[in-house]
């Protein structure tokens, strides 16, 4: 007798949690040509079964070739499985032709399950940081910001950065660390906390007003050539020595003498290459004489007294300067102020009040451009009116230049109205110095009253 020969398969899925299906086809081979080999039946079997760690269920339902179904029943207790393929002969009351039982005892190879406090599928006998959840690379010690330095290790554990700064970022690779860097997003020397020095005048850009000249500390890192206390980028003469008073230019004076040729007076040269004084004895001729750099070849002074410009003429017999200087006739110009509304008086009142200027000097700042325009914008619907400009300064300074600030005020106010659209023939425009104060030159509050531009509307 030859014995049967049989292939059998068998596939298991878990369906959810303790419940399986298990699907088992077992195919018989026939081997028609030898009549003495016994065969084997092919079947099917689809067997459902619930499945807990001491108990188990089991329905297994099957196939086979000859057209018959079978159901079958299971049940496991602990390692013990006893069950049958086919339940009917135990419960029917029919001639029982066959029936079968099995038993098997199944007995599992159990791995430990190792201890994992953190879960961080790192086991507890390897984790070095037990409670807190890591990574491989550092043997269960966390790297938050994935850098490759461990938290423990990295001074900035909240952002990626570089090993050799501790973990902490440098965004202009400068070596400093960001959290170090007074500069974070400019190279710079660890000298100045990581900010650059591009001139390498020892002072950091950020603390140096002229960052690409070398220069020097007490000038914020501006250079001065000449040495004359006067920054190269506001010394008008870099190359020559000269007092800050005269934008680092060598003064120049002009010496009023006397017939013997002793000094009466002495004015110092002004940015606009003029000499100033108050005033000059009337009805005589005058002289005097020039001191300075470069002034051996100058034939002409220009000289202010009383707001008026004249010419002194060297002549070629001396060293002196002169002209005459004559009596002024006495003319009487009474201007007739116009008489306006509340609006219009508002909007004079408020250019008045709003303007300013830089100290010391003529530049109307930008605070003032708003009323200003104001009142070009009332003088543009009023084509018959004319505008009155009246300079004042306090008493600080010498008389000639507050008298040459006043003038340049007034003008500065003028040629603003100018560019704005209103004709030049529609001013006029005095300055008085420090003649006439309206309050205290004794007193801050006084001299401030007193350094005004004053505007009024004229037929």
């Amino acid at each position: 007798m030859n014995l049967p020969t049989v292939l059998s398969a068998q596939i298991d899925y878990n369906i959810w949690k303790d419940f399986y299906v298990n699907l088992t086809p077992r195919y018989a081979f026939q081997f028609k040509n030898q009549p003495a080999k016994v065969h084997e039946m092919s079947i099917i079997s689809l067997i459902p079964r619930w499945d807990h760690r001491h108990f188990g269920v089991y329905v297994p339902v099957s196939y086979d070739q000859m057209g018959m179904l079978r159901v079958g029943l299971g049940l496991r207790i602990g390692p013990l499985i006893v069950g049958t393929s086919n339940i009917a002969p135990f419960v029917t009351t029919k001639t029982i032709y066959g029936e079968d039982i099995e038993v098997m005892f199944r007995m599992a190879v159990l791995k430990p399950k190792l201890r994992d406090r953190d879960g961080d599928h790192i086991s507890d006998d390897k984790d070095k940081c037990i409670d807190v959840p890591g990574t491989w690379e550092f043997l269960g010690c966390p790297d938050k910001d994935g850098d490759h330095v461990p938290d423990k290790d990295d001074a900035c554990p909240d952002e990626p950065g570089l090993p050799e700064l501790h973990g902490c970022p440098d965004r202009d690779h400068d070596g400093i660390a960001d959290k170090d860097d007074a500069c974070p997003d400019q190279p710079g020397l660890a000298k100045f906390n990581g900010c650059p020095d591009t001139d390498g005048d020892g002072i950091p850009d950020k603390d140096d007003d002229c960052p690409n000249e070398a220069g020097l500390p007490q000038f914020k890192g501006c250079p001065d050539r000449d040495g004359d206390g006067v920054i190269d980028k506001l010394d008008k003469c870099p190359d020559v020595p000269g007092p800050a008073s005269n934008d680092g230019c060598p003064e120049v004076k002009l010496i009023l003498v006397d017939s013997v040729g002793n000094t009466v007076r002495t004015s110092i040269q002004s940015k606009d290459e003029t000499f100033s004084f108050d005033n000059l004895p009337a009805d005589e001729k005058v002289r005097f004489k020039l001191e300075g750099a470069h002034t051996d070849t100058v034939t002409i002074a220009k000289v202010v007294v009383g707001g008026i410009t004249k010419n002194a003429i060297k002549e070629s017999k001396d060293v002196f300067f002169h002209f005459i200087i004559q009596k002024p006739e006495v003319v009487v110009n009474k201007d007739v102020a116009v008489k306006l509304d509340t609006v219009e008086q508002a909007i004079v009142q408020k250019a008045f009040s709003n303007l300013e200027f830089a100290t010391g000097l003529d530049i109307i700042k930008k605070e003032s451009f708003a009323s200003l325009d104001e009142l070009a914008s009332l003088l543009a619907k009023k084509p018959k009116w004319r505008l009155k400009i009246s300079g004042h300064t306090d008493n600080q300074g010498t008389p000639a230049s507050n008298l040459q600030l006043s003038q340049k005020r007034a003008e500065a106010v003028k040629k603003y109205l100018i560019v704005k659209g209103i004709g030049a023939d529609r001013f006029k425009v005095e300055w008085f110095g420090q003649t006439q104060p309206i309050a205290d030159n004794n007193t801050p509050e006084g001299r401030q009253k007193n350094r005004r531009v004053e505007m009024l509307i004229i037929r």
